[in-house]
């Protein structure tokens, strides 16, 4: 099989699902619609599903035992979907939700790009004037005849050691990375990433943004999960999976835990979810009642999607005015501390 990257593969694996999935609901036998997509020249992954299937695999069977790039969730839901009869619908079901989280995502990881440029080039235009011009201003205040200010000497001091402190900060990073790739193991990784998880959602701002995307992603897991195969147990789990917030994430387990030995879904949601969330409760006490669990999980998502794109909106339009009071204070900072010593050295000179 042709080695490409996984994220290639997988934009290929749902592109393709989708198209003979149409194909398998308009009667086409599964293995047929396969064989449409399928490369003569090369033995692919297709290939190799269609050699699983005629062996007597279920389709689902076979892309775990192959190990493609799909999550965990959306194997669920194509293997229970697989199971009640509805295999197209559920390969619909995945592609169509994988789309949606992937443009939330991409949503939230461009509205963080975004603000890491401006204070990137901020940051950047100010020290490349404190480490390339402050220098060969410097000489003109040396010699001790005028009283040079408290800003202005720090800024010289920054200027003479900065650019040493940027190479060791620098160094002592990269090397740090080099340690922990070659150092610690998966476990150890994942511990990283709940760590880095953990310190992100206190940051204001940010923090509200990142639990808003974490629940809608989570709980449109849930609701997929659940309407796909009906197991709430194994949809709360799936969406604790989801999330990408430890606290949250833990959370969910001890709900789905809760769930499993008998425990009422609401009543276990309400003293696990936190204050400003009790809104969830309502939602989820009509939804056992109704029997609609999978619509309340999408409600839930839908109020968490309202939130985020809230949040990004307010994050484009604070941005601009905060990267200009940053840049104003920097290069005003360094504008007073140069134009200060000049009154005084052009009075010291008489010119």
């Amino acid at each position: 099989m042709k080695k490409i990257s996984k994220l290639k593969l997988r934009k290929e694996i749902l592109g393709h699902f989708k198209m003979f999935a149409r194909l398998y609901s308009s009667g086409v036998p599964l293995i047929e619609s396969l064989e449409v997509f399928c490369d003569k020249n090369n033995f692919d992954w297709k290939r190799q599903i269609i050699e699983n299937l005629k062996s007597g695999k279920t389709f689902g069977q076979s892309i775990e035992e192959l190990r493609l790039p799909i999550r965990d969730y959306e194997l669920t839901i194509i293997k229970k979907s697989e199971e009640s009869g509805n295999l197209a619908e559920g390969i619909n079901r995945v592609c169509e939700m994988s789309k949606s989280i992937d443009k939330t995502k991409s949503k939230f990881f461009m509205a963080l790009l975004y603000p890491f440029i401006i204070f990137t080039v901020s940051i950047v235009l100010v020290l490349m004037i404190i480490i390339i011009i402050v220098p060969k201003i410097k000489p003109l205040f040396s010699g001790g005849q005028i009283k040079i200010p408290w800003t202005t000497q720090v800024l010289f001091f920054l200027s003479t050691y900065l650019l040493h402190l940027i190479i060791v900060i620098f160094s002592l990073i990269i090397l740090g990375i080099i340690f922990v790739l070659f150092s610690i193991n998966r476990k150890g990784i994942n511990y990283f990433k709940n760590y880095i998880g953990a310190f992100l959602v206190k940051v204001p701002i940010l923090g509200a943004l990142l639990s808003h995307y974490s629940a809608l992603i989570s709980f449109r897991i849930a609701s997929e999960v659940f309407a796909s195969s009906g197991l709430l147990v194994e949809s709360l789990r799936d969406s604790a999976m989801g999330s990408i917030i430890p606290k949250e994430k833990i959370k969910l387990l001890n709900v789905a835990r809760d769930v499993e030995s008998g425990v009422l879904l609401s009543r276990s949601i309400s003293r696990e979810i936190s204050r400003e969330n009790k809104i969830w409760v309502p939602l989820i006490v009509c939804g056992e009642r109704t029997g609609s669990i999978s619509e309340t999980f999408s409600s839930i998502a839908d109020i968490h999607q309202e939130y985020f794109d809230e949040g990004i909106a307010m994050i484009n339009k604070l941005i601009e005015p905060v990267s200009m009071i940053v840049v104003g204070l920097g290069v005003g900072f360094i504008a007073v501390s140069i134009i200060t010593p000049m009154y005084s050295l052009i009075s010291y000179t008489g010119y």
